[in-house]
């Protein structure tokens, strides 16, 4: 868990080793969090276009956006609809680069089966007020390779082995690497947590009012209002 999804993304950058003058690819049309997570690292963002169907990245577009730098893909799974993640881990296999995936509209969604953040390497979500599951403020990062895990606590927890001491594992703490105040509070974890345990009635309300006003709505549209 974290502050927020931007500070997943900032997180995510960091573990992904994001140095001065690596690109990062990206869509065009995304959150101004996504771009600001990499350039806080010193990165060139490199945009590509989206598809009109899905407002998400144009997967055919990615390859000839690639250079000698660059370093990442960061998909965007924009309003829960997932990107082609299939071609977009294709190609980062491909060229040996990381895939950090913004899943912060993607809570409880699905790509072929697979829950939306928890195929690239890492994936991003967001529990801010606006979203469907809210925590007021609030985020997590999704970690796929279990090496980067305890670096992921010591980026958490302001660049200290804070976690190994609470575990006994030292007898001390003390600043062994970069990291940031990332860390959510309970309360805002305790509050998202009750909803995070019934998410289809949470989900089902809102579809409920979707359809209300997509109802009563379209006779106006029909008239060309």
């Amino acid at each position: 868990m974290t502050a927020s999804g931007t500070a997943a993304l900032e997180m995510s950058a960091i573990l992904a080793d994001i140095k001065p003058g690596d690109e990062v690819i990206m869509p065009s049309y995304t959150f101004v969090s996504t771009a600001n997570a990499f350039v806080l690292r010193g990165a060139k963002i490199v945009f590509v276009d989206i598809r009109p169907d899905t407002m998400n990245i144009d997967e055919k577009l990615i390859e000839g956006a690639i250079t000698d730098r660059t370093k990442a893909i960061v998909p965007v799974h924009y309003a829960g609809v997932g990107c082609e993640m299939d071609t977009i881990m294709d190609i980062a296999k491909r060229r040996n680069l990381s895939v950090i995936e913004d899943a912060a509209q993607g809570v409880n969604a699905f790509y072929k089966g697979q829950a939306l953040g928890s195929i690239g390497d890492f994936g991003c979500f967001s529990f801010h007020e606006t979203k469907n599951y809210s925590s007021g403020e609030g985020g997590a990062i999704i970690i796929n390779n279990a090496a980067d895990v305890e670096r992921a606590e010591i980026i958490l927890e302001k660049g200290t082995n804070r976690s190994k001491f609470f575990r006994g594992l030292v007898d001390k703490y003390t600043w062994v690497d970069v990291g940031s105040s990332y860390l959510p509070s309970e309360l805002n974890c305790a509050y998202l947590y009750a909803q995070l345990e019934n998410p289809e009635i949470i989900n089902n309300d809102r579809m409920r009012s979707w359809n209300m006003y997509n109802e009563l709505l379209t006779p106006f549209r029909e008239k060309g209002f």
